[in-house]
């Protein structure tokens, strides 16, 4: 959601934010939306979570393939938690330099 974009406006709306606009969003963009910033964290996202989410929307197979191919290209990589618990995937070194190339195919 988005409040109005002047500031006199907002502070004259009362106590509470005037909403101007709503962004209805389906699966394919909440899963862009959570790869984008999922992966950009230094934790990265679980394993079971990614395929949670590959296996939602329309485009499952492609964003696969991307991840795939960032893997062999040195890009992403999976590895363990330093909780132990679970793996999960990350950028690089070498991927956070290359993150928005990556990321602009699979959002």
């Amino acid at each position: 959601w988005k409040n109005v974009p002047r500031l006199g406006d907002w502070l004259t709306s009362g106590p509470w934010s005037p909403v101007v606009d709503v962004e209805q969003v389906d699966a394919d963009a909440r899963v862009g939306e959570r790869l984008m910033m999922g992966l950009r964290l230094r934790e990265g996202v679980a394993v079971r979570e990614l395929y949670d989410m590959l296996a939602a929307g329309t485009r499952g197979a492609e964003r696969r393939q991307v991840i795939d191919g960032a893997m062999a290209e040195g890009l992403l990589e999976e590895w363990a938690r330093p909780n132990g618990s679970e793996r999960a995937v990350r950028f690089t070194a070498k991927g956070q330099l290359l993150a928005d190339s990556v990321l602009c195919r699979l959002i």
